[in-house]
């Protein structure tokens, strides 16, 4: 995705994305928001390394109907704490 700002709204924007990618189940659209050296980290259970590993979560999220609803924190000036609930 090139270099990004550190502008909350940007941020924002980049997350509510995701968000939609996820739910629309698009995971080529998904994958392209990760570089060949990405993580993804389901907190406190696993951590998958490399784009082909991170992808193989996508693809089964895509059998099991996964939604992301997110709540997005505005209040902070230079961070934005999200919380994504996987349902």
């Amino acid at each position: 995705m090139g270099m990004m700002s550190t502008n909350s709204t940007d941020l924002i924007d980049l997350v509510k994305t995701f968000q939609d990618r996820v739910n629309q189940h698009n995971v080529d659209k998904i994958m392209s928001m990760y570089t060949e050296d990405a993580t993804f980290e389901i907190v406190g259970l696993s951590k998958f390394a490399g784009k082909q590993n991170v992808k193989i979560i996508f693809e089964y999220d895509v059998g099991v109907n996964t939604k992301v609803p997110l709540d997005v924190n505005y209040k902070l000036p230079l961070t934005t704490i999200i919380n994504a609930h996987f349902i």
